[in-house]
Order: structure tokens, then C-alpha cells, then sequence
């Protein structure tokens, strides 16, 4: 498994904030781009951005009217609110009664379940389904850095991103308790996500 830290190209035009630059001469807006704060290479400048402003600057500006979800895309609320409130199901696995919304989700249902599919450390014996986890795993099992998860609406913090949400939703249920004059539907921020990272002493 790479390790997402690594360090982008010198040669690779340096990005900053979605704001590209190049080193020498003007690259074509289609001409593959590397993220400077995780390495990541993607097909276009503007792909890049889009990554840029949804991960690293964690923007949430298509709000759903149904729920307090907000996505980083429209493309992304689009799905949310098929598969969460509309209950659409359109992909069908081929080997038992699962559905699910999107194609990823069902190909990542076939690899985990029926292929038995694992991502294994290269450090130690741990494996994990899904990528993140795994890299979740070596930053705070080997390069000693903890990840912490905020809440938006109070100074709860935890190492657990679902333990994070279940707070954040019983602390927003209070708050409107509290204040019924609050709208139902008002848009919160998702968790923040905090990387410590070790001391390193000289």
C-alpha cells in the first residue's frame, strides 16, 4: 500500500489551494496534475481543484434540503439523495439479494463479501477492507500520528469517525431541544478531521 504522504514530483508543476502553477512553461488545462499536499496525480487541473477544495479545504457547498448532509459536489448530492431518500437500488449483485445505488459500492460489495478481497499492511499482519482504513492504520499504527475527529457544535473529540457522528447527531437534537426555533433542516459541518503528528526531537 502507498503511503499518501509521498512527497509530489520537483519536476511536477506545483499546486497550492487549487491554483495552478508551473515551473518552467503553462501546462494545457488537461495535462495530468499532481496534489502538493498528498501527492495524489490526477487527469486535469481542474479535477485537481475539485480535489483540492472537497478534501484538503473540506468546502461543503451543496447542502441537501432533506437531511443535514452537505457535499463537496453536485454529483454527489445527487447520489445522496437517490440512495438515502429515495431508497433507489439499481445495481444488483449477481450472487445474492444485495442492491445498492451506485456501481462502486456494488463492486466493492462483491470484492469484500464473495471475493473475500483484503488490503494487508506491509508493516504488520493488520488487513482492512477499504483503503482508507488501511491508511488510517499505518499513519497511527506506524508513523505514529493520531487522527482526532471534532465536532462542529461542541468540543467533543474522538479517535472515531463513527463514534463522532452519533455524538454530533444527539448534540444537534439537543441543541434544537433546547432552541425549538431552529430549522429541522439546517446544514451542519461534517466533523473535523485533525492529524497530530509526532514530536521529533533533534
Amino acid at each position: 500500500v502507498a503511503f499518501p504522504g509521498t512527497l509530489p514530483n520537483p519536476q511536477e508543476p506545483q499546486v497550492t489551494k487549487g491554483t495552478t502553477t508551473t515551473n518552467t512553461t503553462s501546462r494545457p488545462a488537461s495535462a495530468p496534475a499532481s496534489c502538493q499536499q498528498c501527492g495524489k496525480t490526477y487527469a486535469s487541473a481542474f479535477v485537481l481543484d475539485r480535489h483540492v477544495k472537497s478534501v484538503h479545504e473540506k468546502l461543503r457547498e451543496f447542502p441537501c434540503s432533506e437531511c443535514e448532509y452537505c457535499a463537496a459536489t453536485r454529483a454527489h448530492l445527487s447520489k445522496h439523495i437517490k440512495s438515502v431518500h429515495e431508497k433507489l437500488r439499481d445495481f444488483s449483485c449477481h450472487i445474492c439479494a444485495y442492491s445498492s445505488s451506485t456501481k462502486s459500492c456494488l463492486d466493492r460489495h462483491v470484492k469484500i463479501v464473495h471475493y473475500k478481497e483484503r488490503l494487508k499492511c506491509s508493516f504488520c499482519s493488520f488487513e482492512a477492507s477499504q483503503r482508507y482504513r488501511m491508511t488510517n492504520h499505518i499513519k497511527s499504527s506506524h508513523f505514529g500520528e493520531k487522527i482526532l475527529f471534532t465536532c462542529p457544535l461542541c468540543e467533543f473529540v474522538t479517535e472515531s469517525r463513527r463514534q463522532c457522528d452519533q455524538h454530533k447527531k444527539a448534540c444537534r437534537r439537543q441543541i434544537q431541544q433546547q432552541n425549538p426555533q431552529q430549522q429541522q433542516n439546517q446544514t451542519l459541518a461534517k466533523p473535523e478531521r485533525i492529524t497530530v503528528k509526532p514530536e521529533i526531537n533533534i
